[in-house]
């Protein structure tokens, strides 16, 4: 498993449906040492490096890479701007295909613990009027199923309330425990009044069975 939470067949079937094609026309379009050649001229050279972007190198890193692929460059010659640039390009494509497969797999896990709690969601999350019950429901299924969320959003409804909180930060993954007392706290605090409207668990925890929690 990646540090995106993506299993070596995951992230496969990723590659061969779409990856492959896509890292081969990055290379072109923001690499391409050798100058307007065809669209496939770095295919072979995206077999290898996906092969290595895997292994979940960093932008140096690849940088170094695409410095020993270039043509008449020499081992150990350090990377050019032109092989730095075209890493950049390289990691921020791949990153954004990973985090996208990882947050699908996460959804998918959700909207099969939300439907066996018989807990409404739509694709954006849980984005309904709740009540405490139906939180404590949501949350302790999530818990029983070993996975952990990774932040909640909600809306408070009543008008004079402020609007729109955030219960749990995008900086640092908090895990179960942390985001079930903030989120009955948030339904205790609105009496009710409040919507949760977006909730993702974390699909690096996926692959492991999930149910870790911070000390």
């Amino acid at each position: 498993m990646n540090r995106y939470g993506i299993e070596q067949d995951e992230w496969t079937e990723w590659w061969e449906t779409r990856g492959h094609e896509r890292l081969s026309l990055v290379l072109w379009a923001a690499w391409d040492p050798i100058g307007a050649p065809p669209l496939d001229e770095y295919d072979r050279h995206a077999v290898r490096l996906g092969e290595y972007l895997y292994t979940d190198p960093s932008v140096d890193d690849v940088a170094d890479w695409l410095g020993e692929a270039s043509p008449g460059t020499d081992s150990g010659e350090p990377a050019s701007e032109r092989d730095r640039y075209g890493a950049l390009r390289v990691w921020e494509w791949y990153a954004y295909e990973m985090e996208e497969l990882g947050f699908d797999k996460a959804r998918r896990l959700l909207e099969a613990i939300a439907a066996e709690a018989d807990v409404g969601l739509t694709p954006s999350g849980v984005q309904r009027l709740v009540d405490y019950s139906e939180v404590t429901k949501l949350i302790n299924a999530i818990e029983e199923a070993g996975a952990r969320i990774l932040w909640i959003e909600a809306e408070e409804r009543d008008a004079e309330l402020p609007g729109r909180v955030a219960l749990l930060e995008l900086a640092e993954v908090v895990y179960v425990s942390e985001a079930a007392v903030a989120a009955r706290a948030f339904v205790r605090e609105t009496g009710g009044y409040g919507l949760v409207y977006a909730l993702r668990l974390d699909p690096v925890a996926l692959g492991d069975g999930g149910g870790a929690h911070r000390e």
